[in-house]
């Protein structure tokens, strides 16, 4: 998945109950790589009773290693999770209560290249 470095990952949750939220602060998306590597991010607000879209963007700023009070992710550091993920968690709950969750459209947008052809037009106007 290294041609996701740059790119998103977004998922939409909703949730059945907003009674009781959970106090702790927990990650909402992990990601784990070989050699034990992980980075974890907070990707917003809990879901509502609608969907709810999150997204996260796979760049340095966002990520922390390990968990939320780890240090910042370094762009080779999530480089190097992203070049062998071995798993990919998100985050389902938010209350204390007895509730159901749902998950849908789980996306990872690697950043897109330009196609050869843009470039050359590109590369023609400048001429």
């Amino acid at each position: 998945l290294s041609a996701a470095l740059g790119g998103t990952l977004s998922w939409s949750l909703k949730t059945s109950t907003l009674a009781v939220p959970m106090t702790q602060a927990f990650a909402d998306v992990k990601i784990g790589g070989a050699g034990g590597l992980v980075i974890a991010a907070e990707a917003g607000a809990p879901p509502g009773l609608d969907w709810t879209r999150y997204s996260v963007s796979l760049v340095p700023g966002t990520w922390r290693l390990g968990d939320l009070d780890g240090p910042l992710a370094s762009a080779g550091q999530i480089a190097e999770v992203l070049g062998a993920v071995e798993f990919l968690r998100l985050r389902g709950e938010y209350s204390g209560w007895v509730d159901t969750g749902s998950l849908d459209t789980v996306v990872l947008s690697a950043v897109p290249e330009l196609p050869s052809a843009v470039l050359a037009l590109a590369g023609l106007a400048l001429l």
